[in-house]
This record gives structure tokens, sequence and C-alpha cells, in this order.
């Protein structure tokens, strides 16, 4: 179901800057913003008597409980291109799922396009981090996503995934998509449109038991994919693939 399509924030400012350099490099095919509203329960459908004053009463249903829907922000068809440096498929009934080499960077399903062709899209909705989250608007979006996406996944056999562009306020380093994946070039310039003001961009990796605190700069998509591919190509052989 379509819906009236809502005033793009900041956050989701970014996040089409990284799907659209994808785009541009050929690992996506079609971007497409708040494409569907997807129900997460159907409404809890009860009855009641309804008295007048005139006429006999009357049995009528009612909604004791509300439906509830998840409006996600973008869908993206990807291309042969992008499988495993980008996204791995989960299938619907997820039986015989594994995910060839560990958790990919996005979780895909099969899609069908209107001639009815099988396409591989992955719907994210975009999210700040817990902490900004709870600074910022929607604030009841970051408790309420998890429960939304796991209703989905069991009603529609539907992975929509949590895009988290960059940390903030010191929160959200671990599952940010630009420090863990590749920084949009840009997202190297200020927001001002035609902006040449570069950013002071380190992303600050947390330290470990083996490895202190790190100030780590952007890398760049060509830069990600040579260390992805890489990664593959070590584990194909660990497989025997």
């Amino acid at each position: 179901m379509a819906v009236k399509k809502t005033k793009e924030n900041s956050i989701e400012m970014y996040t089409r800057w990284y799907w659209e350099e994808l785009m541009e490099h050929g690992y996506i095919s079609k971007i497409e913003r708040e494409p569907e509203t997807l129900v997460c329960a159907d409404p809890l459908v009860h009855y009641k008597t309804k008295r007048l004053a005139s006429k006999p009463p009357k049995v009528i249903t009612f909604n004791l409980l509300p439906k509830i829907v998840l409006t996600y922000d973008t869908k993206v068809v990807w291309t042969e291109k992008a499988r495993y440096i980008f996204y791995d498929v989960i299938d619907r009934d997820m039986v015989h799922d594994v995910f060839k080499f560990d958790r990919p960077p996005f979780i895909a399903n099969k899609d069908y396009d209107e001639p009815g062709n099988e396409i591989i899209v992955t719907r994210v909705d975009t999210k700040p981090p817990s902490k900004a989250g709870q600074m910022g608007a929607k604030l009841s979006s970051s408790y309420t996503f998890p429960i939304k996406q796991r209703m989905i996944m069991d009603k529609h056999g539907i992975y929509v995934d949590k895009f988290v562009p960059i940390p903030m306020s010191g929160s959200g380093i671990t599952i940010a998509k630009f420090p863990n994946t590749f920084t949009p070039r840009r997202y190297l310039f200020t927001d001002r449109e035609g902006s040449t003001q570069l950013r002071k961009i380190n992303w600050n990796i947390p330290a470990t038991k083996t490895k202190p605190l790190r100030k780590v700069p952007p890398i760049s998509l060509d830069q990600f994919v040579r260390e992805r591919l890489r990664f593959l190509e070590e584990n194909q052989i660990k497989l025997g693939l």
C-alpha cells in the first residue's frame, strides 16, 4: 500500500547518499523511498451491542486492538555484482538458510517486479543510534522497531534491515554502516548543497582486550570492495569452494 512521503531528515539524506553511490557503481539498479506499508499485525476485531432508542439492539464489530503497521524508509534492488559483497539472501522459511560468508552487511529477500521477474531486494528502515534517538524525534521507534521487525518476519517472511548511517553522541559505532562498510563521497563534505568544506571525520573504534581505542579515517567504496573481495577469496579457499 503506497503512502504519502514524509519529509527527508538529515539521517535519511546521509543514507540516500550511500545508496546513490552504490547505484552509480552498478551495485544497485533501483532505489525506492517509502514504497509501501507492511502490516505487522491485523486488527483484533470484537463484538459489542449497540443500543438505539427507537430500534432493537444490534450486534456490531469494532477494533478492540488496532492494526500495527510499519512504513519502512527505502527499498533497494540489488544487482548480481553486489552478491556477497553487500548482501546475502534469506529465504522465507529459513529452513535451509546458511549465510555463506558470515553475516552480510545487508540481508535481502527474493521478490518480483511488476512484469513478474525475480529480483533481490533489501528493505531498510533508517534509524539514529539509540542514544541519539533518545534526544530526537520518533523516540518510540528505536524501541518498537525490533518488535515490528520480528512480527513482519513471522507474518510475511520479509526481513526489514535497520540502517544506522553514522554513530552519534558516542553511540552506535558497532552497528553504524559508514564506519563498518564505506563512507559515501558526498558525506565527506558538509550538508549544505554544493559545499566544498570537508568534514572532520575519524571514527572512534572502541578498545578491546587486544587493541586500544583507535581513530579510523573513513574508507571509500572502492577500498571497502577490495577488502571485502579479499575476505571472500580467503574464505572460499578455507571452505574449499
